[in-house]
């Protein structure tokens, strides 16, 4: 989808990370992904690239990100 290596993200500066995860952002809410499931991935890309000492303090809004989709089956067997 970004066309970008793992070992590229982790020697991004903390602005293109940012960039990046902003990017990947706008890419799954086009593809149109679940808020909630856009932030927990951008929870583990942050946690990521935390751990490769690349720190992302900017803020990201993701729309929809604390709402949790539930699907009713409403047949009758």
């Amino acid at each position: 989808m970004f066309n970008v290596t793992p070992d590229a993200v982790a020697y991004m500066s903390s602005r293109e990370a940012y960039t990046f995860l902003l990017d990947v952002v706008t890419g799954l809410q086009e593809r149109g992904r679940v808020g909630a499931n856009i932030n927990n991935s951008v929870k583990a890309v942050k946690s990521w690239l935390g751990y490769n000492e690349v720190n992302v303090t900017g803020r990201i809004a993701i729309a929809k990100s604390s709402f949790i989709s539930r699907f009713i089956d409403s047949s009758i067997a």
